[in-house]
């Protein structure tokens, strides 16, 4: 397969991956991670809702906990069968 081309006058123009939001079952071995790893930034948390987020470049890492409220309204927690990505966004 070759490159994949955007259609040029197409009805959108992604621009950057605004945020992604990571399902995580030990919240500080997945900030350890982002952080001390990767060199993401921890921007915000809100331990209500078991939600950190980190600072990627331009973009953010939504960490959240599977325990709490956020992670338990996204189904099934992670495991071998994946269900760990919530979701992304793209900047438009």
């Amino acid at each position: 397969m070759g490159d994949v081309v955007p259609a040029p006058g197409g009805p959108f123009s992604p621009l950057a991956i605004d945020h992604v939001v990571v399902r995580v079952r030990d919240m500080e071995r997945a900030i350890e991670f982002y952080c001390d790893i990767l060199g993401c930034v921890r921007e915000r948390q809100v331990d209500e809702l078991g939600l950190v987020q980190l600072r990627a470049g331009t973009s953010l890492v939504d960490l959240v906990d599977i325990a709490k409220p956020l992670g338990k309204a996204g189904g099934p927690p992670p495991g071998q069968g994946g269900h760990n990505m919530d979701h992304f966004a793209l900047r438009i």
